[in-house]
C-alpha cells in the first residue's frame, strides 16, 4: 500500500518540499498514514489530502486530513 499526499485542487502529488508531480510513481511514499499526516502538518498543506493507493492502482481511496481527525 502506498501512502501519498495529493493537492486536492491541482491533483498533483507531493514529491518533496515545494515540489509536486503529476506522476504518482514519482511521489513520496510515506508508507504510513501518520508519516503523511506529520508532513501535512509540518509543510502546512491545508489543500492536500492523504491518498491510499494499492500498488499498481492509482487513486483508489482518498481521505482528507479533516476526515482523519477524531472528534
Amino acid at each position: 500500500m502506498r501512502v501519498l499526499l495529493q493537492n486536492s485542487e491541482t491533483k498533483l502529488y507531493f514529491a518533496g518540499p515545494n515540489e509536486w508531480t503529476d506522476d504518482a510513481t514519482k511521489a513520496v511514499n510515506f508508507e504510513h498514514i501518520d508519516r503523511a499526516s506529520q508532513t501535512y502538518a509540518a509543510e502546512n498543506l491545508a489543500y492536500a489530502e492523504i491518498v491510499l493507493e494499492p500498488e499498481g492502482l492509482e487513486g483508489l481511496a482518498r481521505t482528507s486530513e479533516a476526515d482523519s481527525q477524531v472528534a
